[in-house]
């Protein structure tokens, strides 16, 4: 976000409450040097709130060339992640607030406020850490609107709800790119993320795959062209994109086709639903459970593999709810879904660290007696070339194994929803 507009559009939103303010200002230089110095921060917010732009830039320089400069990097540069384990470090992410961009959601809609709202009444009061049991001061409330459709939270929005750095990295990609779209259009949105990619790529490697919205979706035709140009510029890359936005693609799918590196899936639950029939591109339907799945005829995508792929109708693949989602059903059935899922993923992984047959099924039995050999194994993880944490982790995928086979009790069928690498 440039100084100028964070002056034009938050000042005044800030004036009456310093604390948000600073905040914010902090959330710009995530990853940077200057990121909770408090004292440089509370320095830029006094030259802010005064409209002396210019003292704050040259109280960024004094002394501190090098770290200016990253700074400024990372605030004109789209912000990507790549620590989504899903889909593992060789795959960048990027996203945009959830509900906001997301023009045609309709079953999944809910939207989480840029800004928290103070209540006077809490202010000065704290929480206790259930994880930590230290003090957490009230900062104010998250603001949350789901559509009047929805029938599953959206574990995007839910992310946002739950971390406010993740909240502001993402409403600083929906800045940079309305600006650039604003100022040039298509093109001057191209040069950003082709600028921001090879930024990334700089700074944290190259990757072999980009994830275009881990959180909202394409919210205009020309917003769409941006990244078919930048995929273009970037050959040896693969995108790959969920999306609601049906009429869009619908318009764009000649021109797409054309583009081997990027790969389109429709995500069914959205407003225009009716269209889906009409465009043949691929689609993901989620479902409540496994069994659903089966009774579709569908396989479910695992790792984002089916996603990857180009493909029409005949490449349609399931997707199971999980994440958070409110207590009842739902939320019984994201726990019994990420069983399954998990159960499946790392079962070959975890019979090749316990130097099994790659396809052998663990039986109760074996994966209590493989937790006790983990326990043993944490108490001199180098013995065994791992990491305590990657045990814990071993010991995680033992406990869904006892879930699955006494818990869940799942069908011996249900193994034909699942993609044949994973078998």
């Amino acid at each position: 976000m440039s100084i100028k507009k964070l002056l034009k559009e938050n000042i005044l939103k800030h004036e009456e409450n310093r604390k948000n303010f600073v905040t914010e200002i902090n959330n710009v230089f995530e990853g940077t040097k200057i990121h909770n110095n408090d004292k440089l921060i509370n320095e830029i917010v006094d030259n802010l709130l005064t409209s002396t732009p210019n003292k704050f830039v040259t109280k960024l320089y004094e002394g501190m060339e090098d770290d200016m400069m990253d700074a400024l990097l990372d605030i004109c540069v789209l912000t990507f992640s790549a620590e989504n384990t899903k889909l593992g470090g060789s795959v960048a992410t990027f996203s945009l607030p959830a509900g906001w961009t997301c023009p045609f959601a309709n079953l999944c809609l809910k939207k989480v406020d840029r800004y928290r709202k103070m209540d006077p009444d809490k202010e000065g009061t704290y929480k206790i850490s259930n994880k930590t049991g230290e003090k957490i001061p009230y900062k104010g409330d998250v603001q949350v609107t789901k559509g009047d459709d929805a029938e599953f939270d959206c574990y995007a929005a839910n992310q946002e709800m739950q971390y406010d750095a993740i909240r502001a990295n993402r409403w600083h990609n929906k800045d940079l790119i309305d600006e650039a779209a604003k100022e040039g259009g298509v093109k001057a949105m191209t040069d950003l993320i082709v600028r921001s990619i090879k930024h990334f790529f700089d700074t944290d490697g190259v990757k072999e795959g980009i994830r275009i919205h881990e959180s909202g979706d394409f919210f205009s035709t020309k917003y769409l062209e941006a990244w078919m140009e930048a995929a273009k510029k970037f050959p040896k890359v693969y995108f790959y994109a969920y999306t609601k936005s049906v009429p869009f693609i619908k318009k764009y799918k000649d021109a797409l086709d054309e583009i081997p590196n990027l790969s389109i899936t429709l995500s069914k639950g959205g407003k225009r639903d009716r269209d889906l029939p009409n465009v043949d591109v691929k689609e993901s339907h989620v479902f409540n459970t496994p069994e659903e799945v089966l009774e579709a005829g569908l396989v479910v995508d695992l790792d984002d593999d089916l996603a990857k792929q180009k493909g029409g109708k005949e490449s349609n693949f399931a997707l199971l709810v999980h994440g958070t989602q409110e207590k009842g059903e739902m939320s019984q059935n994201k726990m019994r879904n990420e069983t399954f899922m998990a159960y499946w993923k790392y079962r070959k992984p975890l019979n090749r660290f316990f130097k099994m047959d790659e396809n052998h099924f663990w039986t109760t039995k074996e994966a209590n007696a493989g937790l006790s050999v983990i326990e043993k194994a944490k108490e001199n993880p180098k013995k065994f070339k791992t990491s305590k944490s990657d045990l814990e982790f071993k010991a995680k995928l033992l406990r869904y194994v006892v879930k699955y086979n006494d818990k869940y009790d799942f069908s011996e069928e249900l193994i034909n929803i699942v993609p044949e690498k994973y078998r």
